[in-house]
């Protein structure tokens, strides 16, 4: 997915977006390799929409 068609989806900044575009693009070789990719970011908005698309998130503040 493009990061364009990610800020017309969700909420995001350009720069998220394109954050998201690219943990979506990794997420797709690491699947074909039997890897499990965690997004990790600290924006509940940009944590959100990852998940959505179906990405493990982590948000490093939940382990202080």
């Amino acid at each position: 997915m493009h990061a364009a068609n990610l800020t017309q989806q969700y909420p995001l900044k350009a720069y998220d977006a394109i954050q998201l575009a690219i943990g979506l693009a990794v997420n797709k070789v690491c699947q074909s390799q039997a890897v499990q990719l965690a997004f990790v970011s600290s924006d509940r908005q940009l944590l959100a929409a990852a998940r959505a698309e179906g990405l493990v998130v982590e948000d490093p503040h939940d382990h202080l």
